[in-house]
């Protein structure tokens, strides 16, 4: 269970819980909400509070390291004085010098550096200040500020959410493709769709994934399918798989 699952989250887990007891009474309910216990971010959106969390490195999933290589990759060709200054900031920002920190990153980012122009959107202190720095970052291909963006949308637009979402996926966000099938499976309730993008994120090494298709294919009636994802899911750590397992070896 991530550390900071939101109260939304937890109540889907109960909701497992109390669903392996009376399955097909809570199934005929809620559906696969039942069972949507996958801890992302996008279920509930970027608050004021949650500007930064939803950039943190645990958020972007297993792919974090190869999207910080494609976004470094960016600022590749900017002069070495560019890049001195947004490194400085980063080792600011690992020492807790929020002042020196703050000032390379501004100083950077004026000067064309996208990473820097990613790092105010994070520090930003509220999300409808992140999204401009955001925006700028990933309109020049800045993967994790296109993510960024599908989480702040969320409250404020589905449809710009999901096109931001879209884009990370495009650019080989795992995450994103994730935080699409929740979105399919909880705000637009199409389960077929949520299990294409859950299953392309499971393939990928996403446990949150893995347990979303189980879930999905639950929906749809494929049980073995079902099961086997489940399964995966416990096998790779997921607190709530067994509670899903219960829900479809009870009406297998």
């Amino acid at each position: 269970m991530r550390k900071h699952e939101s109260e939304y989250h937890r109540e889907l887990g109960s909701c497992a819980l109390r669903a392996a007891a009376s399955a097909s009474r809570y199934r005929k309910r809620v559906g696969i909400l039942a069972f949507l216990v996958c801890g992302v971010v996008a279920a509930t959106g970027c608050s004021d509070e949650e500007t930064r969390r939803h950039s943190d490195t645990a958020e972007f999933g297993a792919d974090t390291a190869s999207m910080e290589a494609r976004d470094a990759a960016i600022d590749g060709a900017l002069p070495e004085g560019v890049k001195a200054q947004y490194a400085r900031g980063m080792r600011a920002l690992a020492d807790k010098d929020k002042v020196t920190y703050l000032r390379s990153m501004i100083a950077a980012a004026k000067r064309g550096h996208v990473g820097a122009t990613f790092e105010l959107g994070r520090i930003a202190p509220d999300s409808a200040k992140a999204i401009p720095y955001f925006e700028s970052a990933a309109s020049r291909g800045h993967t994790r500020a296109m993510f960024s963006l599908g989480v702040c949308y969320e409250k404020r637009s589905l449809k710009i959410s999901r096109s931001w979402y879209m884009k990370a996926a495009e650019a080989g966000s795992t995450r994103a493709k994730t935080n699409l099938g929740h979105m399919y499976a909880t705000k637009l309730r199409n389960p077929t769709k949520a299990k294409r993008w859950y299953e392309r994120a499971a393939r990928e090494g996403d446990v949150d994934a893995m347990l979303g298709t189980a879930a999905a294919c639950y929906e749809l009636g494929e049980l073995e399918t079902a099961r086997a994802w489940a399964v995966k899911a416990a096998k790779n750590g997921h607190s709530r798989a067994d509670a899903l397992l219960k829900v479809i070896n009870e009406r297998r």
